[in-house]
């Protein structure tokens, strides 16, 4: 079975980096420089997890975990910080799974999708 991560994060090196992780591992990635443009995505095509920056210009993390458990509350989200932010207790409230602090270790954040992913199922 493919799996299909949605990422959305406005730094592009960032997302190339989770992008080449996630594809050798066999993922279909999709990426969004925002959040409006993420959540345009996940309405429009099947996703098995999302991983989001919690900041981000045109249309934040939060929003976009708002918006999607209020569709589906079994999409697993991870947010990615850059620092202690105060918007991460928040976050972990409106839904979020984990919390994942950069700079993070790739393994780590491979381990912790795949296990979201294969619980739902």
């Amino acid at each position: 079975m493919v799996k299909t991560l949605l990422l959305a994060d406005d730094e592009s090196d960032l997302r190339e980096i989770l992008r080449l992780g996630f594809e050798d591992a066999g993922w279909v990635v999709l990426e969004a420089e925002n959040g409006k443009k993420a959540f345009d995505i996940f309405n429009s095509q099947h996703v098995d997890a999302i991983i989001t920056d919690i900041r981000m210009p045109g249309g934040s993390g939060i929003q976009l975990l708002e918006k999607v458990k209020s569709l589906n509350k079994n999409v697993p989200v991870l947010v990615l910080t850059g620092f202690t932010d105060v918007l991460e207790q928040e976050a972990l409230d409106k839904g979020a799974l984990h919390i994942i602090k950069k700079p993070f270790d790739l393994e780590m954040v491979y381990a912790l999708v795949e296990e979201a992913v294969h619980k739902r199922i």
